[in-house]
């Protein structure tokens, strides 16, 4: 699959007042769906989540419009394989690189609905990401993403680069925080990060320092596309 990746300076999201018609036609089935993954997971909680319903990206502006839905709802449509193509799963990533170029993701631990699974720290828009005016502050999201499952401070960083990665129905707003500290410091605040947390996020901090590094970890394509193009020599 080809990973488009577009150079982002500016970002215009914001939430409408619009429902997702999928949820509500789908009311029962969904209620079902969840039933099951909590029955599997019972610390899946069913908060509310921001999916993106149009968009468009020109002279390095993003803007889009999302519709506000349940977790539930959005677990649903990403396990039955996206019914409705009309929606994208917009979300911020915090790609970390280290001193030395190697790029630290993390493995996101059990007890999470992307179990095992390897790819920089992030996660979905919710309402806490929406200001007053309506805007949603997806860079704000990466910011606070990056703090709540590293502990690192995105202020320590040297350099801020962003672009959006295109992987099918997902879009990445991905952030590029370029820390002054060697991998093995990043993998030990992180370690350090996860003592204090009663239920971290991440089970572990992946180093990676070529691509083939990333060979046989579980990574969405959108994930593998940033480590092959930013590890490239």
């Amino acid at each position: 699959m080809l990973i488009e990746l577009v150079p982002v300076r500016q970002l215009a999201v914001r939430l409408t007042g619009a429902a997702w018609r999928f949820e509500a036609e789908n009311a029962e089935k969904i209620d079902a769906h969840w039933q099951k993954l909590t029955a599997g997971n019972p610390h899946l909680w069913n908060g509310r989540v921001m999916k993106l319903a149009s968009f468009e990206i020109d002279g390095g502006v993003f803007r889009g419009s999302m519709v506000e839905a349940s977790y539930a709802a959005f677990l649903a449509w990403r396990d039955w394989n996206y019914p409705d193509p009309h929606i994208r799963n917009l979300f911020g990533s915090a790609v970390i690189r280290a001193r030395g170029g190697e790029l630290v993701f993390g493995k996101m631990a059990g007890h999470t609905s992307t179990a095992g699974q390897v790819y920089p720290p992030g996660g979905n828009l919710d309402p806490d990401d929406l200001r007053e005016d309506g805007e949603v502050d997806v860079a704000g999201s990466i910011v606070r993403e990056l703090g709540e499952e590293t502990g690192l401070d995105a202020g320590e960083a040297l350099t801020h680069s962003t672009f959006a990665l295109f992987d099918g129905p997902r879009i990445s707003i991905s952030r590029l925080f370029e820390f002054p500290y060697s991998a093995a410091d990043i993998v030990a605040r992180i370690d350090e990060h996860n003592a204090r947390e009663e239920r971290p996020e991440l089970e572990e901090a992946i180093v990676l320092a070529k691509p083939s590094d990333a060979d046989g970890l579980t990574m969405p394509p959108f994930a593998r596309a940033l480590a092959d193009r930013l590890l490239a020599k």
